[in-house]
């Protein structure tokens, strides 16, 4: 008898173990949340960005958006979420603002070690080999006066190495000038800017705006989203025009147009930032920080004497063009 009861509290022993050593294994094994995952593969990648640009052009229902698609955390899936999915895709940023508010402390604490290893070796080796080599002319901005009473302000670069996209946030006086499109129509708070002569190719050129017309901001980009095919194609943009604005003229004053950086721009360069075709931000170009405009430029009569011809740069037919290089 005592035989029999031993070995039944064996097997209820063995049955018990069992089941919490499976639990405990199963229990492990939780699935992992990847924010910007629209289509749930369980990646983010550029279908997920599409996705949520559709989603952006009311293409897509919000019913259908999923709850990891909200990457600031603020509870809402607007332009910040989309500018901020962008900046991943690019390599701007490694994670998204929500995952930085869940991140336990422990994570921070590796980051200790790596950190003096390359303060220690690679501070010399800027200061000998990229500045004399890798020195593009950089971004600049151009403008002239157009029919209707418009002022045309066009965004350009030069010798920026394998350029795919960029980001400016451009400021204005909205009491001297207002944004519109070629035709008139007006802008509103996510109007993209009409496209320059560069980002025009098959690679998925993407457009993203953010404005503030209240206050006289204008938050815009353009980037291709299929680098890979891009670089692959060995053919690699560096110069030309990358935006055009046209701003209704208000009053015949001396203005100002500047760039100027801003929170949801992080790492930017006096507002501007610049990728290449790798997905890296591109640092070491130059950049002025403000166009003053005279009033005389526009006014609806220009003075003859300081209409500048420039056939070569802009061969459409209107010659009076003032160029301010950055």
């Amino acid at each position: 008898m005592k035989g029999k009861k031993a070995i039944v509290l064996l097997a209820v022993s063995f049955i018990l173990t069992t089941f919490f050593s499976l639990s405990a294994f199963a229990s492990s094994d939780t699935p992992v949340t990847v924010y910007g995952d629209f289509d749930n593969d369980g990646n983010f990648d550029s279908d997920d960005y599409a996705l949520f640009r559709q989603f952006m052009l009311n293409m897509i229902d919000k019913e259908i958006v999923p709850a990891t698609c909200d990457v600031d955390g603020n509870g809402l899936y607007n332009s910040d979420d989309y500018a901020y999915m962008r900046q991943h895709l690019l390599g701007m940023i490694k994670i998204f603002p929500v995952q930085s508010t869940l991140v336990p402390s422990p994570t921070v604490t590796p980051y200790v070690t790596p950190i003096i290893t390359p303060t220690l070796t690679p501070v010399p080796t800027p200061t000998s080999t990229p500045v004399p080599t890798v020195q593009p002319e950089g971004l600049y901005i151009s403008y002239s006066k157009e029919p209707l009473n418009m002022l045309k302000v066009t965004l350009n670069i030069k010798n920026i190495a394998n350029f795919s996209g960029y980001q400016a946030n451009l400021v204005y006086d909205p009491q001297v000038l207002r944004p519109v499109y070629s035709d008139g129509s007006e802008y509103d708070s996510q109007s993209p800017v009409e496209i320059g002569s560069l980002l025009t190719k098959r690679y998925i050129p993407t457009d993203f705006a953010k404005h503030d017309l209240q206050n006289g901001v204008l938050n815009f980009g353009r980037t291709y989203l299929a680098v890979d095919s891009y670089k692959n194609s060995g053919v690699a943009e560096s110069s030309g025009s990358i935006a055009v604005i046209y701003f209704k003229i208000l009053k015949y004053e001396t203005t100002k147009i500047r760039l100027e950086n801003c929170d949801t721009m992080p790492g930017a360069l006096k507002g501007t930032i610049i990728t290449d075709w790798d997905g890296n931000m591109i640092l070491d170009y130059n950049v002025g920080e403000t166009s003053t405009i005279p009033a005389y430029v526009l006014t609806s009569t220009p003075t003859p004497t300081i209409a500048i011809p420039s056939p070569t740069l802009e061969p459409d037919g209107d010659d009076r063009y003032y160029y301010y290089y950055w």
